[in-house]
């Protein structure tokens, strides 16, 4: 499951990125180059395959969202500031909000007094 996903994600970056990047004459470090049609072409496949095992997965900015807020977990907010590449801390912050209104909700499900 992930490996194959791991693949695609690998093949986009070592050919299809590359390629783009020469194309387009520029020179980015942004993985996703927007405004691409096999870029999107990618992302469907990955999402449909993503949806494959989880029905849950919905879209690319929920697959980002879990992502940074895993990275909250792994790392400090500044941290992650650099990896989302946001350009406020605010918007980093919000993930953690997030990630606390998630847990209240597991909270409140298994609460043996609710």
């Amino acid at each position: 499951m992930e490996l194959t996903v791991f693949l695609e994600f690998l093949e986009y970056i070592k050919e299809i990125r590359e390629e783009i990047l020469i194309r387009k004459s520029l020179e980015t470090n942004r993985i996703f180059i927007p405004n691409n049609a096999r870029l999107g072409n990618i992302v469907l496949a990955i999402i449909k395959k993503l949806k494959s095992y989880n029905q849950k997965v919905n879209n690319i900015h929920q697959i980002r969202a879990s992502v940074i807020a895993n990275w909250l977990k792994q790392y400090n907010l500044r941290q992650v500031q650099v990896l989302a590449g946001h350009r406020y801390i605010s918007s980093t912050e919000r993930y953690l909000q997030d990630d606390l209104e998630s847990l209240h909700e597991i909270v409140n499900n298994f609460h043996p007094i609710i």
